[in-house]
């Protein structure tokens, strides 16, 4: 990247940064397998594997701020700038990873299926090997069943073990270049003065283990009436044990934190599908299909810490807390009596809870779909709708534009009919214009202006619970038309097939939610969850496709 002297902005003064990225991945894969058939009603499967894996990163660059030669064209290059403004950088990263697996499958009397399977692995980032066992088993039981009711109807059941290895180098206390800095004044680029080595902020565990997560699950699918109907449902019941988390530190311990297996986290859930087709004659088929979802989620164990931080920020948040569901919405809450209703000052407004709390859920209390599909004579159609219920979400967007008053909520201007209140003790007499608000916390309307929305009420005050809003939403997912050219219209052109499609993505939501896309989160595809503050929408799409056999 570069900008010449005289750029607009921050880089006025010319600035060049450079960054080489090489990533190398070499992997080797060996294995035996057979079959063999006892008989007619038993047979069975095997293979036998063994794995080693190498994962090798290197980013290597630097930036120069403030030319010293301002004239510099297209010589782009490191070392025009004093030391100070100079800051090259190197980073290395390996990670090695050796394992040993089996699986073994059987088959019983055609319907009757069993699967169980081993892992043995060391990964560099473990100071000792660990074990993963699976197994799972089905029924078809209609294989021998004659039934006009129930065409087909399998049983399962599976429990499974992975593991989620630490960060490299999590269990180790390292030394490098580290940069220099205290609460005041200028840092020291450790990378520009000597390289002088320190020890990392943050403390080696060499008793980390990976995070385990043990799964068993129950289910069945099945189709009624010729396959007109179908159906699965599956229960499940995950835990995560030793959740792998970066723990504070007291400063005088010398490091900022640790990672440990510090975590204890359930999950149990419910899946159901479901479809029937409608129509099925003379060249015309139509389905609808369905699906439910519903997961329980709870935080059961952090090994005596009371909350870890995940995203966003330091007034509102997305954290662990022990006893609440994973990624719950934390921050500065309104004082409350017993009763649950708030402690008012003499003005009659709300004060500020002297600890922060637990703001929202951000995870769904269920999520489902609803989708279509029909055919006539070569034209198609589909349509998905999704839907996202029960969620809290932050609208840190919304608080902002409030606190600068230009939100449509701040901006909005009225007469008074009655004499009020302002946060700061100020009384506004009945037939007055005034710009904000009125509401009651319990002791009788006041008004929200100005010194409310810049203060406890705004997005920059001590407070979040106000800004903690419904994020469901639904959505028209997809929507596609497709039509299949005969072939009586195309075999002079030489084709053997010919087919246009046009679909559209994300083209309609319906939420309670004031702002962008409620399906967008601040810290992307994180941990932390259930966060809006300017983020970008969700991204709507037009395909035209245009498909050609020849």
């Amino acid at each position: 990247t570069f900008f010449p002297v005289n750029s607009a902005g921050g880089v006025s003064v010319g600035s060049f940064s450079r960054n080489e990225i090489t990533e190398r991945n070499e992997s080797v894969n060996v294995f035996l397998s057979s079959t063999h058939v006892i008989n007619s009603d038993v047979n069975f499967s095997w293979i036998l594997g063994a794995q080693a894996e190498s994962f090798n990163y290197t980013s290597f660059g630097g930036s120069s701020q403030d030319f010293t030669n301002p004239f510099v064209g297209d010589l782009r290059i490191f070392g025009n700038a004093e030391a100070a403004n100079e800051s090259p950088g190197l980073f290395r990263q390996q990670q090695r990873k050796s394992a040993g697996y089996t699986v073994l499958n059987a088959e019983l009397f055609g319907q009757v299926y069993l699967e169980a399977t081993g892992r043995y692995e060391l990964p560099s980032t473990l100071s000792s090997p660990v074990f993963y066992p699976s197994a799972s088993a089905g029924w078809v039981f209609t294989n021998n069943l004659q039934s006009n009711a129930i065409s087909f109807g399998k049983l399962r059941a599976s429990y499974g073990e992975v593991g989620i290895e630490p960060v490299p180098y999590a269990n180790l206390t390292t030394f490098g270049a580290f940069d220099r800095s205290s609460s005041w004044g200028d840092g020291l680029n450790a990378a520009t003065y000597g390289n002088p080595y320190a020890r990392s902020s943050r403390a080696g565990n060499p008793d980390l283990q990976p995070e385990r997560v043990r799964e068993f699950e129950i289910g069945g699918d099945f189709r009624f009436f010729n396959d007109l109907v179908n159906l699965g449902a599956t229960y499940y019941s995950r835990t995560t044990k030793g959740a792998l988390l970066a723990i504070d530190l007291a400063p005088s311990t010398g490091f900022g934190d640790v990672w440990r297996n510090a975590g204890e986290i359930s999950n149990k859930g419910l899946e159901i599908d479901a479809g029937i087709r409608l129509v099925k004659s003379r060249g015309l088929e139509w389905r609808i299909d369905a699906n439910f979802s519903q997961n329980r989620n709870i935080v059961e164990s952090l090994s005596g810490v009371q909350s870890i931080f995940l995203n966003g920020f330091t007034g509102t948040s997305s954290r662990v807390v022990e006893g609440e569901p994973f990624g719950t919405l934390w921050g500065g809450k309104w004082a409350r009596d017993n009763g649950g209703n708030f402690v008012l000052d003499e003005n009659g407004f709300p004060t500020v809870a002297a600890e922060e709390g637990i703001l929202g859920d951000p995870n769904p209390q269920w999520r489902g779909g609803i989708g279509t599909n029909l055919s006539y004579k070569g034209i198609t159609f589909s349509a998905q709708f999704e839907t996202f219920q029960g969620a809290s979400m932050w609208a840190g967007t919304q608080g902002v534009l409030n606190y600068f008053g230009i939100s449509q909520e701040s901006a909005n201007e009225f007469t008074t009919t009655e004499e009020l209140r302002t946060v700061d003790g100020r009384t506004v007499a009945a037939g007055t214009l005034v710009r904000g608000n009125v509401q009651d916390f319990g002791a009788g309307n006041v008004l929200l202006d100005s010194e409310w929305y810049t203060g406890i009420g705004g997005g920059f005050g001590p407070v979040g619970e106000q800004y903690v809003v419904d994020g469901s939403w639904t959505k028209l997912r997809e929507v596609s038309v497709g039509y299949e050219i005969p072939t009586s219209l195309i075999e002079k052109a030489k084709l053997t097939s010919a087919s246009v499609s046009l679909t559209g993505r994300n083209l309609f939501i319906w939420s309670p939610f004031d702002g962008n896309d409620p399906e967008t989160n601040l810290t992307g595809a994180s941990r932390g969850r259930g966060l809006d503050y300017f983020n970008n929408p969700g991204m709507g799409s037009y395909m035209l496709t245009v498909r050609l056999g020849f």
